[in-house]
């Protein structure tokens, strides 16, 4: 899917939603969905330091103690 695609689609979905959601019950799918993203970036973000982590210690650039969680 390219990246229109997944706009479109979301867009739909969202659409959907919305005619079927009372205006409380839509805010708080909202609060819902955004906690979704930002726990998933978090995630994200996470593993890219590891990651780069991992390539700096097999360079000899950082200890192993600096890159424990």
């Amino acid at each position: 899917m390219n990246a229109g695609e997944i706009t479109f689609s979301l867009t739909a979905i969202v659409n959907a939603l919305a005619g079927s959601l009372n205006d409380e019950e839509l805010a708080l799918l909202s609060t819902a969905l955004t906690q979704l993203a930002d726990t998933l970036a978090t995630i994200s973000a996470h593993r890219a330091f590891f990651e780069s982590g991992e390539k700096l210690r097999g360079n000899g650039n950082i200890s192993e103690e600096d890159g424990k969680a």
